[in-house]
């Protein structure tokens, strides 16, 4: 494994640890934590089992080495919501993290204009 794929051994630390030193100064007087968003458009998924292994394997490394709390927002047709949430429930081990909301909605597809 070349020196640079090796994971960080500051994962293998204590998890309060980690989110108290990520911290940033303002976090710290507020008392407010800071999350990241995250958008990800996952569609087509039914017949492309590829992407479902890589949108597993995305989640499961975000899960892993994420050090502050994600808002994970997913655009996708209907089935691939459904495997979406499937995917999600199943990489989300529940002693270690809190899925607050997972809604998954997505009527009418947001339209995209390139300037």
């Amino acid at each position: 494994m070349q020196e640079s794929m090796k994971p960080n051994e500051n994962f293998k630390t204590n998890d309060h640890k980690i989110i108290s030193e990520s911290k940033t100064k303002s976090e710290k007087d507020t008392g407010v934590e800071k999350r990241h968003d995250v958008m990800i458009t996952f569609t087509k998924a039914e017949s492309n089992p590829g992407l479902q292994d890589k949108f597993k394997t995305t989640v499961r490394s975000m899960f892993r080495f994420a050090r502050r709390p994600v808002n994970l927002h997913i655009l996708g047709d209907e089935k691939s919501k459904e495997i979406a949430r499937s995917i999600l429930l199943e990489v989300a081990d529940s002693s270690k993290y809190q899925v607050d909301t997972l809604t998954l909605k997505h009527n009418n597809p947001p339209k995209f204009v390139l300037l």
